[in-house]
């Protein structure tokens, strides 16, 4: 989400890639797209729909959404491996790409944190088993490793859904000294060795009965797609790479939409804690997204239709405040909830689908309005001072 939320340019020698430093609307159309299904998947969650039809037609927005996270990986790790492929031979190299995404993350992240964490108990009576929470699991939030905790009651409510940036940071922490230590060839194969990996500890994982949030929210379970999105940057960049990648892409892409789309007949619209979701589900979006980032990336005009769409301005605006959005519309929704659910649980039928539907609107809205706000008030304040960390000339 972070990553994905910088602004994307691609300098590129690779044919089809963008010339150096060109904008790229469609990965900012691919953000809003991505923040959109993950609002709808957090605000719209149905748990009582066995005897509903509608209900049941409507819930599978809360099933699908959470893919919006997958997406977003995807992006980051082609944005952030893009930034550090294209200065890996200049002066500063580290100490800039370490202190502007500082700038980038930290922040906002800590600005909440302080606010859900500190604060809020000393203004509000919250309830024991919030305070517990927050008593026992606030280091893992302040240290970026919810993610690991979190499948064995680590989290804290109105901050699950932290545990993604915990994974971003953790990628971001290491990848740079891997981009420096390899070049482009080796550094595909290893992309294409985390892409496998990762595959063969969600089964392992899932066989074994052990629980099923390890598979979610665990970095060595989830860094296929980073590692998938970074693979799509290397080819967007290195012709050598790309000629013996591009010919796989085609087949690649058609095996795993269909293998998708079976997936999510037989598991009835793709729950994010199925089994056959968590091992081959997964790995099929990792490679679908990344693909479509690549594409969006370096031929938007083959994305026809969609493409021109992911241009559209409200779906860029989303983009750009994509990072904000995510971090508070959970708490949003926490607040929102505890006065309004139990209209939210009443009714059925179209009636109680139509209220869900404005809620998910209202809550779209609401984490719109408080990510506009945060990006005027704070994050483009920050961002101001990353001239003072740009990148060196390049090395002889």
């Amino acid at each position: 989400m972070s990553a994905a939320s910088a602004a994307a340019r691609s300098p590129a020698p690779a044919e089809g890639a963008p010339a150096r430093g060109a904008n790229l609307p469609h990965l900012d159309g691919l953000r809003g797209l991505a923040i959109l299904l993950v609002v709808a998947h957090n605000f719209g969650g149905v748990e009582d729909e066995s005897r509903d039809l509608a209900l049941r037609l409507f819930n599978p927005v809360h099933h699908l959404g959470w893919v919006g996270v997958q997406l977003f990986f995807a992006l980051s790790g082609f944005l952030i491996t893009g930034i550090l492929l294209d200065t890996k031979r200049r002066d500063h190299y580290l100490r800039a790409f370490y202190a502007r995404r500082a700038l980038r993350i930290f922040p906002l992240y800590y600005a909440v944190l302080i606010a859900w964490l500190a604060l809020a108990p000393l203004v509000f009576d919250l309830p024991a088993d919030v305070r517990g929470e927050i008593a026992r699991n606030q280091a893992y939030y302040y240290t970026y490793l919810s993610n690991w905790v979190m499948p064995f009651g680590g989290e804290i409510t109105g901050l699950p859904h932290l545990w993604s940036l915990a994974v971003e940071e953790q990628f971001y922490a290491v990848w740079p000294l891997v981009v420096l230590w390899l070049g482009p060839r080796s550094l595909a194969r290893l992309c294409l060795g985390l892409a496998v990996g990762p595959l063969i500890f969600r089964i392992a994982i899932r066989r074994a009965g052990l629980p099923e949030g390890i598979c979610y929210s665990w970095t060595i379970a989830r860094v296929d797609a980073l590692a998938l999105g970074s693979l799509a940057a290397i080819v967007a960049r290195d012709a050598a790479v790309a000629r013996a990648i591009r010919p796989w892409i085609r087949p690649a892409t058609v095996a795993s939409l269909i293998g998708a789309l079976g997936v999510a007949v037989v598991t009835k619209s793709f729950p994010r804690a199925h089994p056959l979701v968590q091992t081959a589900g997964y790995s099929l979006l990792a490679v679908l997204f990344a693909v479509l980032v690549l594409v969006a990336a370096t031929e938007p005009a083959r994305l026809g239709t969609f493409g021109r769409a992911l241009t559209a301005r409200p779906l860029l605006a989303f983009g750009k405040y994509s990072y904000a959005m995510y971090v508070f519309h959970v708490p949003i929704h926490v607040l929102a909830s505890r006065r309004l659910g139990h209209l939210l649980n009443e009714g059925s039928g179209i009636g109680r689908v139509v209220s869900l539907s404005v809620y998910i609107l209202a809550g779209t809205a609401a984490s719109f309005a408080a990510g506009a706000l945060s990006w005027q008030v704070l994050e483009k304040r920050v961002l101001a001072f990353k001239r003072h960390f740009e990148v060196g000339p390049p090395r002889a």
